[in-house]
């Protein structure tokens, strides 16, 4: 076509030359008729094999897009499966952090009530150490009181002894 166009617009510049206007006229006629029955079969054979070979390649291209979609489609498939898996760990992954961060706050909670427990307790342990030290004062206390009274009474009944040997 692009050598149609090129002698039309020769002809378009010898407008004022009307002599040659006719002859270039028929000369383009001549090569557009040249150009429609080259690319166009004349003969139904030859329709034929042309369809056949324009098709041929459109059929091969077809069928490789169409493998190339089922292969996406299958993909998008696996795609899809492995997302609602990934959806599914992941708010597992969440239920579990939730119920470990209530574990978390009621042993934490468990843990201060123990601590505060443990702190009375020493508390209270450091109140009867305190008075398990002022009994045991009083114990020695007693004890050498004891032993003075064990003494008096021992004194008392060995002059009780003397004094009836010597009358």
């Amino acid at each position: 076509m692009a050598k149609m166009a090129a002698p039309r617009e020769k002809s378009s510049q010898n407008k004022g030359d009307k002599m040659a206007a006719p002859t270039q006229l028929r000369r383009e006629t001549s090569q557009l008729s040249l150009c429609l029955k080259l690319s166009q079969p004349t003969k139904i054979g030859q329709v034929e094999t042309y369809t056949k070979q324009r098709r041929s390649p459109l059929e091969g291209s077809l069928h490789s897009v169409e493998i190339e979609l089922k292969w996406i489609r299958f993909q998008l498939g696996e795609e899809a499966e492995a997302r609602l898996d990934s959806q599914l760990q992941l708010s597992k992954a969440n239920q579990d952090f939730v119920s470990f961060e209530k574990s978390t706050s009621r042993l934490q909670s468990e843990l201060d009530v123990l601590i505060i427990d443990l702190e009375k307790a020493n508390s209270t342990a450091r109140e009867m150490q305190k008075h398990s030290k002022q009994l045991e004062l009083i114990n020695i206390e007693f004890k050498s009181k004891l032993d003075k009274i064990e003494l008096t009474v021992l004194y008392d009944a060995s002059q009780r002894d003397i004094i009836r040997l010597l009358s």
